[in-house]
């Protein structure tokens, strides 16, 4: 069957674009690189009010109520504080009752939202089927070329295979990725450590020296007794049923502890660090937070990390590009616009948009009397409305994550840096005093709601 879209990659973007081309009734077919039972490392995401919106459009309300169930226990204090602990702003997050679900931010296993949107899916995924290239015909189809030498043919090609596309590299061959220089490190402390003065119930931003930085949070999660009382009798029997039913599965992935990601320029570390294993990586850690100049209590924290939890990830994002020429074949989250931040609320915004935008024309471009010229040119219409809106409001949180995570300040020199580090803390600690901290997180729900409706 031709007349279908094709997903190349089942990361959170992909996946989270087949949910709503199936709830849509469009056909897809998704095909994966990596092989059905490979090991993935895994990280804590923070879905916030954008990408709760999108999960709500996205899935049934059966596994929004997972969703909801398996994400940790909100945090009720939010924290922006020096290398020593020493607290520049506080607030605390008390929420507005008139948020809905969808609208609170939430933290979460990255492979257990993953498997959320997995579910229901297995039998149109094509693990271990690694994308060549592809040909665009002149009949408006596009034909896949796979590595394995077989083809598949469809109406509309989605790169969603990561920062490293392939697809792009066809698409737009001129893209170019900016190396940020830094390196985020990650772990869990053990249950039960504590990190200095830090409040069990609180988020901490990290504004460290020499533009380093990080977050630090402790993550409860409900037991899974608990979980399976609030769902009823239909829920519990889809899925608790058996072993290999969805929370069976999600349950190594809610390990209650403290999680932290420290980041640091590569220069501090050794040219191969991201490949080490995390028992090799922890003294390593320990050391250049150290030489850094952090607390002995954060240093007591990564001492006591699990070292199996220990990874790393090399931060690059693109280089924003001038609009182009829309084709039938278009690109999803990190494929077009990787960030150091934001990336997985993005890109399930990119799903929900793309997949509204296929919505809209599909049954035009798939009618018996739809000409071929004009149903090539109802899907690169449908292909253009998306990019245009995706750069909008992807692009900003593009250039704005490089100075988010400290990043601008490794092209600065030594004297702009302290200064620019001196007014950050001194504006933070002005905005402590004059904003009351019991207005500070409704003042933040009220912009974010703001901003929602604007963009509605």
């Amino acid at each position: 069957m031709t007349e279908k879209v094709i997903i190349i990659g089942a990361g959170l973007g992909g996946l989270a674009l087949a949910r709503g081309l199936k709830t849509s009734n469009i056909p897809f077919t998704i095909y994966e690189s990596d092989v059905k039972n490979c090991e993935l490392t895994d990280y804590r995401i923070s879905v916030n009010s954008i990408g709760g919106h999108a999960l709500k459009e996205l899935l049934s309300q059966d596994l929004f109520d997972i969703f909801q169930l398996t994400s940790a226990i909100p945090l009720n204090r939010f924290l922006v504080v020096d290398g020593q602990l020493n607290t520049l702003l506080e607030s605390k997050m008390e929420r507005r009752m008139d948020v809905p679900p969808e609208g609170c931010d939430r933290a979460m296993s990255r492979l257990l939202l993953r498997q959320l949107l997995l579910e229901g899916l297995e039998d149109d995924i094509h693990f271990d089927r690694t994308y060549d290239h592809h040909v665009e015909d002149e009949d408006g189809l596009i034909t896949v070329h796979l590595t394995d030498g077989t083809t598949d043919r469809c109406l509309m090609l989605v790169g969603a295979d990561g920062i490293i596309s392939s697809v792009r590299k066809q698409i737009l061959p001129h893209a170019r990725l900016y190396d940020t220089k830094m390196i985020v490190i990650s772990g869990r402390c053990r249950d039960g450590a504590s990190v200095g003065t830090l409040h069990d119930d609180s988020v901490a931003h990290l504004h460290g020296p020499n533009g380093s930085g990080g977050v630090i949070y402790n993550a409860r999660y409900t037991p899974m007794e608990e979980i399976l009382r609030q769902l009823d009798d239909t829920q519990r029997s889809k899925f608790s049923g058996d072993p290999q039913s969805l929370l069976p599965r999600c349950r190594s992935m809610m390990i209650d502890g403290r999680y932290w990601n420290l980041w640091f320029t590569s220069e501090k570390l050794p040219e191969k660090f991201v490949r080490l294993e995390g028992s090799e990586m922890l003294p390593i850690a320990i050391d250049v937070t150290k030489q850094t100049g952090y607390s002995t209590s954060i240093i007591d924290m990564i001492e006591d990390s699990d070292p199996h939890s220990v990874f790393s990830t090399p931060e690059w994002s693109c280089v924003p590009m001038d609009p182009w020429e829309p084709t039938a074949a278009t690109l999803l989250g990190d494929a077009v616009h990787a960030t150091s931040r934001f990336e997985a609320n993005t890109t399930l915004r990119d799903a929900v948009v793309l997949c509204e935008a296929i919505r809209d024309v599909w049954d035009d471009a798939t009618s018996p009397s739809t000409s071929p010229s004009d149903r090539k040119r109802t899907i690169r219409t449908a292909v253009g409305l998306y990019e245009r809106q995706m750069r909008e409001y992807a692009y900003p949180l593009v250039i704005a994550s490089r100075s988010d995570n400290g990043m601008s300040s490794v092209q600065r020199s030594p004297t702009a840096s302290w200064l620019t580090d001196l007014m950050f803390r001194a504006s933070l600690k002005l905005f402590n005093l004059i904003l009351p901290v019991r207005n500070l997180s409704s003042w933040m729900d009220h912009t974010a709601g703001t901003q929602r409706e604007k963009r509605e």
